[in-house]
């Protein structure tokens, strides 16, 4: 996983996670900075896609691989898509939900 990949998903974590109810604390006010930060380091084109995702699907609007299929829409994605998500992030076939890849297979997939 790459490191906008990895601010990617450390964005939508802390966008969707659960706010403390009415009291503002120094740690809540202190998540808004991180978001920009992060915001900074992910590509343009990047973040309009994952905003305009976001605004459709939630919190579940980037999904990791897993067993060679989408997390969102349980739909086996092709080998081309597989190995793209590897160096980067990118779109679903199926559901068009933004995906990444966790594991460290890139190795492998270059030797064959």
């Amino acid at each position: 996983m790459n490191a906008m990949t990895r601010a990617l998903l450390n964005l939508q974590t802390l966008e969707f996670e659960p706010r403390p109810p009415i009291r503002r604390t120094r740690t809540a006010r202190a998540g808004v900075p991180r978001i920009q930060r992060l915001r900074s380091r992910v590509s343009a084109q990047v973040l309009r896609e994952y905003d305009s995702r976001k605004r459709r699907y939630g919190a579940r609007s980037l999904v990791p691989i897993r067993k060679d299929s989408c997390t969102g829409c349980q739909v086996r994605l092709s080998l081309r898509t597989r190995r793209r998500a590897l160096e980067r992030v990118t779109e679903c076939e199926h559901c068009a939900r933004l995906l990444y890849n966790p594991s460290r297979r890139r190795r492998l997939v270059m030797e064959i």
